[in-house]
């Protein structure tokens, strides 16, 4: 599949047509990544953040995240849409961003990855999340076990760019970021009953709780995205 967003007014375009709609839509990323932060974690930074919706719910629930994004137009309705939160919304390259090392605690992105054919650039983004946590550092993409998603975002992609992207195998993954963590671990991201229990009772603890006590029986086949998860 051919990538068709890659420059700043593409996504500043796809933003102004689709922020309302992914606005609407769960934190799921928030609550995942909650499932697995460590105890200590303070400070985060979420890069390609786009609609900013889980930064916005990461705040909410005490931590300090700061959001970037290239795009501006997608900082600024972000600003508009989380006014209470607007200073922690920055535009920035997620290659070269402007903060000093070790400035979070854990860095992380959903969905970043998947715009991507250049495997350098990649590894670019890998390496300046690395610098910038001390912790660990989480990439989130779209995975590529499950036959079904794919083919329903070929044929959304037919209509619309933003479903054009990359699909990524659990190796694929691993290996990409194996050379600049000390470990890497692969975590299930959405099933059907998590993503029930996310969308109907908004309870955090809960979600943590079950996800916990069933994620290694989880299906890959049936999982829409892979969580890597690389400890420093």
């Amino acid at each position: 599949m051919t990538l068709k967003l890659t420059g700043a007014k593409d996504w500043d375009n796809a933003w102004h047509q689709h922020y309302a709609e992914y606005t609407q839509r769960p934190s799921y990323q928030a609550y995942y990544l909650f499932c697995i932060l460590p105890n200590k974690t303070r400070r985060i930074l979420e890069l390609g953040a786009g609609s900013f919706r889980d930064t916005a719910q990461l705040n909410e629930w005490g931590y300090e995240c700061i959001g970037v994004d290239f795009s501006e137009g997608a900082v600024a309705s972000a600003r508009q849409r989380y006014p209470q939160w607007a200073s922690r919304f920055l535009s920035a390259d997620a290659m070269r961003l402007p903060f000093r090392t070790g400035s979070f605690d854990v860095s992380y992105h959903n969905g970043l990855l998947v715009y991507f054919e250049d495997n350098e650039k990649i590894r670019q983004i890998i390496r300046e999340q690395v610098r910038l946590s001390r912790t660990m550092v989480v990439c989130t993409v779209h995975n590529a076990h499950n036959s079904q998603l794919q083919e329903l975002f070929k044929q959304r992609a037919q209509k619309d760019p933003i479903y054009a992207i990359r699909f990524f195998e659990r190796s694929e993954i691993a290996q990409l970021m194996a050379p600049f963590c000390r470990r890497v671990e692969l975590f299930p991201f959405g099933s059907l009953w998590a993503n029930r229990l996310i969308r109907h009772l908004r309870q955090r603890h809960l979600v943590r709780l079950f996800y916990r006590r069933t994620y290694k029986y989880w299906d890959w086949t049936k999982c829409e995205r892979i969580m890597a998860v690389g400890w420093l």
